[in-house]
């Protein structure tokens, strides 16, 4: 079995552990973590709503030439 002071010691370093993290997560929110991103150039496309068409080659129309 542990002893009472040595629980007490264990209980305090635990305390003392857990102060310090939380410490240091309360820094880490105050000091601005993150570089914030350029901004990026807006690209605007246009939707075209027809349909491409290949070229007719003779062998396609089979008029063409005679």
């Amino acid at each position: 079995m542990i002893s009472a002071e040595l629980r007490e010691r264990v209980r305090a370093m635990a305390e003392k552990y857990r102060q310090k993290e939380l410490d240091f997560l309360e820094m880490l929110g105050k000091i601005p973590n993150h570089v914030p991103e350029p901004k990026k150039p807006k690209v605007r496309v246009k939707a075209i709503s027809k349909r491409w068409s290949l070229p007719a080659t003779s062998s396609q129309t089979g008029i063409v030439g005679e």
